[in-house]
């Protein structure tokens, strides 16, 4: 019976975008809240030892961000007429 289940698992996530895609730096899968809640709920529960501490960083801003200071402070064309 789990064998069949397993089966029809695997069948039914085929050609399904990959669950690897939405991985929140690289230690829980879901959403920026969800990690926030997360982490917040585990807060004291002493340093995982086992993810690397480059992986526990809070998420990189957008580049979009970026390019946009970069503009606004060295007046860098942006092609845009």
């Amino acid at each position: 019976m789990a064998v069949q289940c397993y089966a029809r698992f695997v069948t039914e996530g085929q050609g399904l975008p990959s669950i690897w895609m939405q991985l929140n730096r690289q230690e829980l899968l879901g959403e920026d809240a969800f990690v926030r809640r997360t982490r917040a709920a585990l807060q004291g529960a002493g340093e995982v030892v086992n993810i690397p501490r480059v992986q526990r960083r809070p998420p990189v801003p957008p580049l979009t961000g970026f390019v946009g200071r970069v503009v606004r402070v060295r007046a860098v064309p942006t092609g845009e007429s």
